[in-house]
């Protein structure tokens, strides 16, 4: 186990997942299936750190429960009685789609006060990512989305600028 704090342990996944990317042998084929995770790692850095911080701060959990999504949810007296609304609510933010920034960001700004820095390009990788992964490398329009090395590496470097960005805005909030 490491004795890393969480949220620095968070970080060191997210990099050491990285540099597996940037080291694997690169091709067409295997470009796609890199690019597609460093998607993954960025969507597992955003969602363990809100987590752990609504697991561990009464304060976010009880900003979190007055979001807009929840302030209107409506609860049976039997499911209030059987089930804690802390783990309701922790589990409402484990299903939720981490690669939406835009949503995402509203849950950060409430709860942790922390605004994203959502490039419009950063926005074009989560796209190419859809086409990837749902479309098995297809536009809508059908032609064939190639990630090059250049394209690969061009997407690391925004994901790291991306998730540096937030993780430091996280340790001066909590400093």
């Amino acid at each position: 186990m490491s004795s890393e704090p969480p949220p620095e342990l968070f970080l060191s996944v997210f990099n050491e997942g990285i540099t597996k990317v940037k080291e694997q042998e690169k091709d067409l084929f295997h470009n796609q299936l890199y690019f597609s995770n460093v998607i993954s790692l960025m969507e597992q850095y955003l969602s363990n750190l809100f987590i752990f911080e609504i697991e561990n701060d009464s304060t976010s959990l009880q900003k979190l429960a007055s979001h807009d999504k929840f302030r209107s949810a409506t609860v049976t007296i039997p499911f209030a009685l059987n089930n804690s609304i802390e783990s309701y609510l922790i589990k409402s933010m484990k299903s939720l789609v981490w690669h939406r920034l835009n949503d995402v960001e509203m849950y950060y700004k409430k709860v942790i006060d922390i605004r994203f820095n959502i490039s419009g390009e950063l926005l074009s990788q989560l796209e190419l990512r859809h086409d990837l992964v749902h479309r098995n490398g297809h536009k809508l329009d059908g032609t064939r989305v190639e990630i090059t090395e250049d394209n690969l590496n061009r997407c690391i470097t925004l994901i790291e600028i991306f998730i540096n960005d937030i993780h430091k805005k996280y340790v001066e909030a909590k400093s």
